[in-house]
């Protein structure tokens, strides 16, 4: 079992982001912890993505991960809660873990865009969004996660769906989560094509280069994510 915090034998290098609480939310290309689903009894070490190869290059003072295999934007009944991205976020408020950087990765499971933008901007609260529709469930968790208090000043970055065997990419889906994260203030990182796995090197239920299935990363495709990430936090605290 991996341990999510062993660093690599280098020489030390403070950076900016050892002050900094990392808080990520996402699917299974994301998931690294299992805890409950209010957010309790975390424990890392259950799975190993794309985080684990980030912070052995990348040291932050705290780590929460929410992600779940299966999640979604959108809510859903008669699935495991955690596998809801709004009970993602409630856990991580409920919990008190505290973020200057978020990084959102999910997506692939939402499947086509429902609803526009204009219908879901027009809900005057967040008790009137709809979850079960992608693009006020998009809105309701940027909006939310933006109102806390906590959360306020973090970096926040949202990361589009990587590519996969059995389709293309789905450009409405794309198109809903980028809108509304740049409506946010969230950075929009393009994983689709700078993560550089590409369909056609890809076999659905078999290995490929970088996906072990046609739809999840093996760890040379954990590694091109993680090098992802890498580069739009160190362009960022570089600034």
């Amino acid at each position: 079992m991996f341990n999510l915090f062993t660093k690599r034998n280098k020489p030390h290098q403070i950076s900016t982001t050892e002050q900094m609480n990392l808080l990520i939310f996402g699917d299974s290309i994301t998931e690294t912890a299992s805890m409950d689903d209010d957010g309790s009894n975390y424990k890392e070490g259950v799975r190993s993505n794309w985080p684990k190869w980030l912070l052995q290059d990348i040291s932050f003072k705290s780590v929460r991960n929410m992600a779940k295999a299966g999640a979604t934007y959108k809510d859903r009944e008669n699935v495991p809660l955690r596998k809801n991205m709004s009970v993602q976020v409630n856990s991580a408020i409920k919990m008190k873990y505290p973020a200057d950087m978020i990084i959102i990765a999910m997506g692939t499971n939402d499947g086509f865009a429902t609803g526009n933008f204009e219908t879901a901007m027009n809900k005057p609260t967040l008790e009137s969004l709809d979850r079960s529709n992608l693009y006020e469930a998009l809105r309701w968790s940027f909006w939310t996660i933006q109102s806390e208090p906590m959360y306020a000043n973090a970096e926040k970055f949202v990361a589009l769906p990587i590519q996969r065997a059995d389709r293309e990419v789905l450009p409405c889906l794309h198109e809903a989560i980028s809108v509304m994260s740049k409506r946010y203030g969230f950075q929009v990182i393009d994983m689709t094509t700078e993560s550089q796995i590409i369909r056609e090197f890809e076999v659905w239920d078999e290995e490929g280069r970088d996906l072990y299935d046609g739809l999840h990363p093996n760890v040379q495709g954990q590694q091109k994510m993680a090098n992802v990430f890498k580069k739009h936090i160190n362009h960022l605290i570089s600034k």
